[in-house]
């Protein structure tokens, strides 16, 4: 009754009713986070270092998408940014037969060289913008970043997650610093490990970074909230949803100290493989034409090798628009190719196939095997603990329910999805990991679809202020 008495209600009392819904984040921020934080203002805070020199590379992703996405005709900016950070990582899965004897660096600048080539030729290429653009890039990085970099402590001491240090960090340095066979050869306990995203952290350092050895600089990871900003507001909304939506956004990360590190400072880069994914599958369901649709299911295959539960729905999803015949066989076999050719090349290269140490382990698994239903509850109260994601995620639902059927109509495929990786993390606590459990996990294997929620909170917002807009 509340919601049909709702729809009656004016614009300007709607705006206000969104207002109000959002308030708590606010005043959540304002009371307990903004007064009682400690800040420092200085230009000299490696924060604000660490923002700009990310804003910087933002800039150049940025220019570079809109280059590719003119190439290649495609929908977004932001499905030419992931194409372009996904070559490099493409050229040397598939190629790891000839590349594993050749250092990281050199497979760098020949698959940057081949971009470049590809922009000379191209017709829908301003010359003289790509003179520009060139010219800007080697002032900002050989003058800009070199100096800072060399000049401020920006490399964490420090990390807040065990794995970053024990296991992401040594493998992003050998794929860096030797070569991307290396690191998965060397990989002691973590055989198998997908390895697309330090492969991506790797490429991101070698843009801006002189250096032949690796650090880890905080400013990669910050790259993905501009990303992120970007992502939201290339979706097809009113202009009024994507200023809320970035705002509230940006009031929830400045809210969760866990969400903010987790999302855009760490060094598993949780972010990147969430961002990855809603832009993927965002190009997926908005395909115009064939060279969309080829590559979107191209980038798709390879999130195989990113992080468990993406890797496996990703697959999967393929499988289903191809049996709802959506996408055509050939460009199955396309998103396919790399899972495919993981399981020919990786063997005869003497390379653990990607993610096999899950079927390796399985005597380990029956022997803590026994269901264990109280995982449910420890898993929600885990995720409540994050009150501003959990608020920001009731609200949500709220707006999705208003328009309850025209919602779940237009976002059967994103719902299906959240659902299943939903199922595969509590399935996965209640049925394998049941002893000794680190619920901590479980965060994060939740909020991979976060990106994936973006596009329907947008339209779910421009539907309760019903604003008249495009379709998805």
């Amino acid at each position: 009754m509340l919601l049909k008495n709702i729809k009656y209600v004016s614009k300007s009392k709607k705006y206000l009713i969104i207002l109000l819904l959002f308030t708590p984040i606010f005043l959540n921020y304002f009371f307990n986070v903004f007064l009682k934080q400690e800040k420092n203002f200085s230009f000299t805070n490696t924060d604000f270092i660490n923002l700009f020199i990310a804003l910087i590379v933002f800039g150049f992703l940025v220019a570079v998408g809109i280059g590719i996405r003119d190439v290649f005709n495609l929908n977004n900016i932001s499905t030419g940014v992931t194409l372009y950070l996904f070559s490099f990582f493409m050229v040397d899965n598939y190629l790891v037969f000839l590349t594993k004897s050749i250092k990281f660096l050199y497979i760098f600048y020949f698959v940057n060289l081949v971009w470049m080539t590809v922009a000379i030729l191209s017709k829908r290429i301003n010359k003289t913008s790509l003179i520009l653009f060139l010219i800007t890039f080697i002032f900002f990085r050989e003058l800009v970043i070199d100096y800072l970099v060399n000049n401020y402590d920006l490399v964490p001491k420090t990390f807040t997650v065990p794995d970053e240090d024990k296991v992401w960090l040594p493998l992003t340095t050998r794929i860096y610093e030797v070569n991307y066979f290396n690191s998965l050869t060397n990989n002691p306990g973590h055989s198998g490990y997908g390895l697309l995203v330090s492969h991506i952290n790797a490429v991101l350092t070698a843009l801006f970074v002189k250096s032949k050895f690796y650090f880890f600089y905080p400013f990669i990871k910050n790259i993905f909230y501009f990303l992120t900003m970007l992502f939201i507001f290339e979706i097809k909304s009113s202009k009024s949803s994507k200023i809320i939506l970035s705002v509230v956004l940006l009031l929830v990360t400045l809210n969760s100290h866990w969400f903010r590190y987790i999302f855009f400072n760490s060094l598993m880069m949780e972010s990147a493989v969430s961002y990855f994914f809603g832009v993927i599958l965002y190009g997926c369901i908005n395909a115009k034409n064939k060279n969309q649709s080829y590559i979107t299911a191209l980038l798709m295959g390879t999130l195989f090798f990113s992080k468990q539960f993406i890797a496996i729905i990703s697959l999967f999803y393929l499988f289903y628009i191809f049996i709802t015949k959506k996408i055509s066989l050939k460009v199955l076999l396309l998103g396919f190719s790399g899972f495919l050719s993981n399981l020919i090349i990786f063997p005869l290269n003497n390379i653990d196939i990607t993610w096999s140490l899950y079927f390796n382990n399985s005597s380990a698994v029956d022997a803590e095997r026994s269901m264990k239903l109280s995982n449910i509850r420890n898993l929600i109260n885990e995720f409540l603990i994050d009150r501003p994601i959990s608020y920001f995620l009731f609200i949500l639902f709220l707006l999705f329910m208003f328009s309850f059927k025209e919602n779940l109509f237009q976002f059967k495929d994103p719902l299906i999805i959240v659902l299943t990786n939903t199922l595969l993390v509590f399935f996965l606590y209640i049925f394998l990991w049941t002893s000794e459990v680190v619920y901590g996990s479980s965060y994060r294997y939740f909020m991979n679809i976060f990106h994936v929620l973006l596009p329907i909170y947008l339209i779910s917002i421009d539907r309760f202020i019903n604003i008249e807009k495009e379709k998805l």
